[in-house]
């Protein structure tokens, strides 16, 4: 599958600064007391680490979906909230069902139930 790599790198980019935004200047005192995390707990950690790290990650995400994405073809809005490409028929994703029936190799098909 191809993947457009500037597009999942900027995705991922957007997500890390939304986080940094939300947690970092909009509800870190909430946060932070919710978590049970002093400022003594706190300084001693090094500030960069989960960054990186929650960018690494958010990379990660971003390439996955994706991935899901061109699985599904979902190359317009509309066959992504759909949810139908064509190819595995109606409501084929990734529960790996068939016009009602359970069909063999999905989420479904391996293993795990889907009642």
């Amino acid at each position: 599958m191809k993947a457009n790599y500037v597009a999942i790198f900027v995705a991922a980019l957007a997500y890390w600064l939304l986080g940094a935004v939300w947690y970092g200047a909009i509800f870190q005192k909430p946060w932070m007391a919710l978590e049970h995390v002093t400022p003594e707990m706190v300084a001693g950690v090094s500030p960069i680490a989960p960054y990186i790290i929650s960018f690494v990650l958010n990379l990660v995400i971003a390439f996955v979906l994706a991935q899901i994405i061109a699985w599904r073809d979902a190359n317009t809005a509309a066959r992504g909230a759909a949810g139908t490409s064509g190819r595995r028929g109606r409501w084929g994703g990734i529960t790996g069902r068939r016009a009602g029936r359970q069909a063999r190799g999905g989420v479904v098909g391996a293993g795990l139930s889907a009642t």
